[in-house]
């Protein structure tokens, strides 16, 4: 089974833009899911740019993907 989603990282506490401060947003209201759409990830930054208004705004969507070897309890 392949899980696929969007991750949106910006160097918002980042110090010199060092890649292991990356920062990965999870959803605008503390934890969230992962975004299952590129849509929905843009929407996510697009509120977050607005929330924030950071004068240059560096993030970037990734799509990932996690490949499950194991059957799970629960396929649907």
């Amino acid at each position: 089974m392949n899980l696929k989603f969007y991750v949106i990282s910006c160097s918002a506490d980042a110090i010199l833009h060092n890649i292991r401060h990356l920062y990965i947003h999870w959803g605008e209201f503390g934890g969230h899911w992962l975004a299952e759409s590129k849509k929905e990830a843009e929407h996510r930054l697009y509120s977050c740019q607005q929330k924030h208004k950071c004068e240059i705004c560096d993030a970037e969507i990734h799509q990932a993907e996690i490949v499950r070897k194991k059957k799970m309890k629960r396929n649907y």
